[in-house]
């Protein structure tokens, strides 16, 4: 039974990283572009 509690820990927590990951980390992309506006101007 406790294995069961384990494996589900582990996979509801990867499961928030993924989506953190996915939905409000901005792109690498995005971040050179912003800084590339900024020495430019």
């Amino acid at each position: 039974m406790e294995t069961k509690n384990v494996i589900a820990a582990i996979a509801l927590s990867s499961a928030v990283i993924v989506f953190y990951s996915l939905f409000f980390i901005p792109e690498q992309s995005q971040k050179n572009q912003n800084l590339n506006e900024k020495k430019i101007n």
